[in-house]
């Protein structure tokens, strides 16, 4: 397969190894994107790929890496998303070029569907719409587009004054409580404590809980990853485990609490001290999606917003090669 190249116009697209691919491309648009994330996950695969994309000059302009399952191509095929890395913001020519040479490419290995699910917007706003409307422009589909909510940690400041009322006074309640505290985590056990937390949250609630405790180790090793406890005095009662995907965002993975601590309103407290916590560490904290498969959770939906997210969407677009 690696001597396989694709042109389409003044575009190659050829697949390269893992180590030539991080040469030509060191710096991921974000982590899900990078050579030593694939790397530990490249067992979910049959085989990972990793394509680039070079110019008349030959010169690479941007690359894809992709997860192949029997006769699809796809980004990602183990992440919340993935899609494209290119070296500098692309022209509507240019991605319409290397779109074209992808198609070229999975038609002579004989791919019969490729699907990609590009970042939420919030990952570069107008960079995320072009490559959009190229997907689309090229016979792409949108096959779903989910909500995905977001806290802009510029805006915390003014935070309580501009929440909605009854969120702030639960946050109060709580900020004002001697028996509630806030706890990064800083062991191997806190973390694992907190996954506990998280665990027993998905069983009360009957909501699945997808990555294993070994599996979010596993990408913590490529991945910076922080954990938090909210105790009741010597009782953990809600946690929330978070990933740093890019320098400037983080991306809750999953956070929770226990019913029966409910009544406390943890989850208005965790959530105003994790906002307090990353406000002068990065600007924005990705709270993740509230829909799946394009089917909104109206309740996550509902909290989000009144603790202040931004909604925007994430695309999963496909083509029959």
């Amino acid at each position: 397969m690696l001597s396989i190249r694709a042109c389409s116009k003044m575009i190659q697209c050829h697949a390269v190894s893992k180590d030539v691919y991080h040469k030509l491309l060191p710096k991921a648009a974000h982590a899900y994107n990078s050579t030593a994330f694939h790397q530990r996950h490249q067992h979910l695969a049959e085989e990972v790929i990793y394509l680039v994309f070079e110019d008349a000059d030959s010169k690479v302009v941007g690359g894809i890496i992709m997860g192949k399952k029997k006769d699809a191509l796809l980004s990602p095929y183990s992440a919340p998303f993935g899609g494209f890395t290119f070296l500098k913001v692309p022209s509507t020519s240019l991605l319409q070029d290397c779109i074209q040479a992808l198609r070229l490419f999975a038609k002579s290995q004989s791919i019969s569907i490729i699907n990609i699910t590009l970042p939420p917007s919030i990952y570069s706003t107008s960079h995320s719409s072009m490559i959009k409307e190229a997907l689309t422009y090229n016979g792409f589909q949108i096959t779903y587009t989910d909500i995905n909510h977001s806290f802009s940690l510029n805006s915390f400041q003014h935070y309580l004054k501009k929440v909605a009322k009854g969120v702030r006074k639960n946050i109060l309640k709580g900020v004002r409580n001697p028996n509630l505290s806030f706890y990064k985590c800083i062991s191997q056990q806190d973390c694992y404590q907190a996954y506990q937390i998280i665990q027993e949250n998905r069983k009360q609630n009957d909501y699945p809980l997808r990555l294993s405790w070994e599996a979010l180790c596993n990408s913590s090793e490529v991945i910076p990853m922080d954990c938090f406890l909210v105790y009741y005095e010597s009782i953990p009662i809600a946690a929330a485990i978070i990933f740093q995907v890019t320098s400037q965002i983080a991306q809750v993975i999953y956070w929770g609490d226990l019913k029966e601590y409910r009544h406390l309103y943890t989850m208005n407290y965790l959530s105003y001290q994790l906002f307090e916590y990353y406000q002068d560490k990065i600007t924005i904290l990705d709270i993740g999606p509230s829909s799946e498969h394009g089917i909104p959770d109206e309740g996550l939906c509902t909290f989000k917003e009144r603790i202040g997210c931004d909604a925007t969407e994430k695309w999963t677009l496909n083509i029959l090669v």
